[in-house]
């Protein structure tokens, strides 16, 4: 074989190579993009929801003034439609707290930080009551949930910090009092000026949940709120101060089905749904509709989604979970 052979030869074996090499990676190239389409078409597998707590109980709505089912409903929300939920959702267990050895020493822990020297008062077994002077402290040993009033005759508030400095002084003044959770540190909080008794109230909502909020039983107003006559930064300037707060363990969930926005949407026209606030007019104008979880001031060993409905003057909740898992005895 020649010289002129032998390089005729290595040109088209280096040809035929760099072909099959072409044909090889446009062939894998193309399996693959048929393989991420084929894997797209295929249905997700439906979400099976393994209702480990059994039978729930009812959220703990407000005794309704009126029925749902005596408005009537437009659908006026930005899509002109209603969302689309998932088909299951997390319930998470909230742990009940019970009276330990050192729960009547917290308690006139925070009896002496908000001014009071006096020993308490026994209203029940897990009630205590501290009086001295103007103020009075109702505590609950079982749970740590309180309620702080003084009277004040204070005529005038100058609101001297801006919000963001008051909401500070609030959390910080909640940690010097030891009953600052971690996870208030970013929670969502409102300021509001009370021009009825010349003061302004700070209220402070549990933070978000898989992106789902909190809403409370009244949905206006949160379990932690204090009302100060100055500033929050020390507990003389606090006329009042409610907390209650409800440790979720998201370690330790069970997953439900979750009814449709049509068909929450259907029970709040036929009574079973709460209207929480009452709207002036029949004619309600539906302009949001969310999933949230509930919490209340009473215990719950769960935390359970409702659907909200809101709009002008006008908020509705329904019971988001159907109500084959819900115990209907209470």
């Amino acid at each position: 074989m020649t010289l002129t052979q032998v390089a005729i030869l290595t040109k088209r074996t280096i040809f035929i190579s760099i072909l099959l090499l072409l044909i090889g990676t446009s062939t894998f190239v193309g399996f693959q993009i048929w393989q991420a389409q084929y894997i797209k078409s295929i249905p997700k597998p439906e979400e099976k929801p393994d209702i480990k707590f059994g039978l729930l109980p009812k959220p703990d709505f407000l005794r309704p003034e009126v029925t749902s089912a005596n408005f009537s409903y437009s659908l006026d929300t930005s899509t002109g439609g209603l969302p689309t939920f998932p088909q299951t959702i997390k319930v998470y267990f909230i742990p009940k707290a019970t009276i330990t050895f050192s729960s009547n020493d917290k308690a006139s822990a925070l009896a002496q930080k908000l001014g009071i020297k006096s020993s308490p008062q026994i209203v029940s077994e897990s009630i205590h009551q501290f009086q001295d002077s103007n103020k009075i402290l109702t505590y609950h040993l079982d749970s740590g949930k309180f309620i702080f009033k003084k009277e004040s005759t204070t005529t005038a508030f100058t609101l001297l910090e801006d919000e963001g400095q008051l909401i500070t002084q609030f959390r910080r003044l909640l940690s010097d009092l030891g009953i600052f959770n971690d996870s208030l540190k970013n929670s969502p909080t409102r300021l509001k000026l009370l021009q009825e008794t010349s003061a302004a109230a700070i209220l402070l909502w549990p933070k978000e949940i898989d992106k789902i909020p909190i809403v409370t039983s009244n949905f206006t107003d949160s379990l932690i709120e204090a009302t100060s006559s100055g500033n929050f930064q020390t507990p003389e300037n606090i006329l009042a101060l409610k907390y209650t707060f409800w440790p979720v363990d998201e370690t330790s969930f069970a997953t439900y089905p979750l009814k449709t926005a049509s068909q929450a949407l259907d029970d709040l026209k036929n009574a079973k749904g709460i209207i929480v606030i009452v709207p002036e007019l029949p004619q309600v104008s539906i302009t949001s509709v969310y999933l949230a979880y509930l919490e209340s001031e009473n215990y719950n060993p769960y935390l359970l989604p409702v659907v909200v409905f809101e709009g002008p003057s006008f908020v509705g909740y329904v019971n988001a979970i159907p109500d084959q898992y819900v115990n209907q005895s209470r």
